[in-house]
């Protein structure tokens, strides 16, 4: 009896080390065999393309609201802001900036909600945010040409202000809509 508990003792290390030494060979062999499939490569890009469309179509679409109803301007800011800072909470900082981006260039007080996020956010995000609010304007500007109110009804212009302290001149965005008035 004693001789055969220590033959078992020894026998299921072994065991044990056979079947792991079988479960990472047979990895290795199906990992080589797929690596040297021709087509691998190309179906790695093919998924990565896929994935980047979906994310670029879902995510990162936005369909600026007519600029002459205050509704929907303002319900397309709350939703971009709310939105923003879910992303940014949940780590998607560059979902987060587009869409925050994108409330800056629809908000009628752009540079008070700048003030705001300076001291709100981090800095870094700001400093993220800061750089994408011209490509923001680009894609308001395309989207209202695409929707119809062109350039006539809807005018996007730089402002300057007026230098608070001895630092340089800062430039501020600001969305005029002629008609509203």
């Amino acid at each position: 009896m004693v001789l055969l508990s220590n033959y078992l003792q020894s026998t299921w290390p072994k065991v044990i080390l056979a079947g792991g030494v079988a479960f990472i060979g047979y990895a290795i062999y199906f990992d080589r065999k797929r690596r040297l499939d021709p087509c691998y490569k190309q179906k790695i890009r093919q998924n990565r393309k896929r994935k980047q469309e979906a994310l670029n179509s879902n995510v990162f679409s936005a369909d600026f609201p007519d600029p002459k109803n205050p509704l929907e301007s303002e319900e397309f800011f709350l939703k971009s802001i709310t939105l923003g800072e879910e992303l940014l909470q949940a780590g998607n900082i560059g979902q987060g900036i587009f869409h925050l981006s994108n409330a800056v260039v629809t908000c009628r007080q752009s540079t008070e909600l700048m003030t705001i996020f300076r001291q709100s956010i981090p800095a870094e995000h700001y400093l993220l945010l800061s750089k994408s609010i011209p490509a923001a304007r680009e894609r308001q500007k395309a989207a209202l040409e695409r929707q119809g109110y062109g350039q006539s009804s809807v005018r996007i212009e730089e402002v300057k202000s007026e230098p608070t302290s001895d630092a340089a001149e800062k430039k501020f965005f600001m969305l005029d809509d002629e008609d509203l008035e």
